[in-house]
C-alpha cells in the first residue's frame, strides 16, 4: 500500500482519480497535526558479488562482497554529515552471507533516499551511485544498482485544507498542535497532493510520546481511546468535505492556492 508498492501512484496512472476534486488521508500518531508535507523517496536494491573461499584456509583466494557492503554504509555513514537536514537515506543488509568460515560471495541491501526537492535528490541519487561503485573498487567485487518498490513525489499541502482542519479538530477536542519542521516521511498521497488538493494529518491515538511504525504503537492502536480518535477525526474529515462541497468560496479558495 502506501509504504512500498504505491497504491494510489496506481489509481492515479489508471485514471481512478478522474473526476475527483481533492483528496484528504488521515493518518494515526501520538499527536494531532495538520500537514506539514513530506519528502520525495526513491528507493533502490543494491547487490555485490564476490567469490566464495574458504576464510581460514584460502582467504587470499576470495573476493568478500560483505566488506563491500560494509563499506557502503561507512561511505554513506561519512556523507550525511554533509547532507541537508531535510534530506535522509537509510538501509538494511538483507543477504550478508552464509556462514562465517566462508567469504561471502554476494551481499544484498536495500537502501531509501528521501528529499522534499527533486534537483536535492537527483544529486543524493549521484552520490549514492558513485558511493556504491566505490565500495565496489575498493573489494574487486561487482555490483548493482536497481530501482526498488515504487518513486513518490514531495507532497504539497493545501493551506485553506490544512486552516479548516486545525478549525475543526480543535472544536473536536483533538487539541492539534503545529510541529516546528516539516514532514521527513513519504507516502504515495504525495503523488495525488500534486495532481489535485489534498491533505495528509495526522490525528493522536494515544496519551503517550509513542514512535510510529513500533510495536508499541500497533498495541495502542489496538485500545478503545484509539478507536474513539478514530471516530471524531472521520468527524473532522466529514466536515471539512461537506464544506468543500456547499461553500463555494471556499472551494475557490481550495483550488486557487492549488493553482
Amino acid at each position: 500500500a502506501e509504504e512500498g508498492k504505491g497504491g494510489k501512484v496506481e489509481l492515479l496512472k489508471k485514471g481512478g482519480l478522474k473526476g475527483i476534486e481533492a483528496a484528504m488521508l488521515a493518518h494515526p500518531s501520538y499527536r494531532t497535526t495538520p500537514d506539514t508535507g513530506g519528502t520525495a523517496i526513491k528507493r533502490f536494491k543494491v547487490t555485490y558479488q564476490g567469490k566464495a573461499a574458504h576464510a581460514a584456509a584460502q582467504p587470499e583466494k576470495g573476493k568478500n562482497a560483505l566488506d563491500a557492503a560494509i563499506l557502503l554504509f561507512e561511505g554513506i555513514n561519512a556523507w550525511r554529515q554533509q547532507l541537508p537536514e531535510t534530506s535522509r537515506i537509510h538501509g538494511i543488509i538483507a543477504e550478508g552471507g552464509i556462514a562465517p568460515n566462508i567469504i561471502p560471495a554476494s551481499t544484498t541491501c536495500y537502501f531509501y533516499l528521501r528529499s522534499p526537492q527533486d534537483d536535492v535528490l537527483d544529486r543524493m541519487i549521484k552520490r549514492f551511485k558513485d558511493i556504491v561503485k566505490g565500495a565496489a573498487l575498493m573489494t574487486g567485487t561487482r555490483f548493482k544498482v536497481e530501482p526498488w518498490l515504487a518513486s513518490y513525489k514531495s507532497r504539497f499541502p493545501n493551506q485553506p485544507l490544512n486552516d479548516l482542519f486545525w478549525q475543526e479538530a480543535k472544536s473536536l477536542g483533538l487539541n492539534p498542535i503545529r510541529p516546528q519542521r516539516t514532514g521527513r516521511g513519504s507516502s504515495d498521497f504525495g503523488d495525488v497532493s500534486q495532481r489535485i488538493p489534498g491533505i495528509h494529518v495526522f490525528f493522536k491515538i494515544t496519551n503517550k510520546q509513542v514512535p510510529i511504525h513500533s510495536y508499541e504503537f500497533a498495541q495502542e492502536a489496538g485500545k478503545s481511546y484509539a478507536r474513539k480518535q478514530m471516530l471524531l477525526i472521520a468527524q473532522v474529515m466529514a466536515r471539512i468535505g461537506c464544506r468543500f462541497l456547499f461553500d463555494v468560496n471556499f472551494r475557490k479558495k481550495v483550488k486557487n492556492y492549488f493553482r
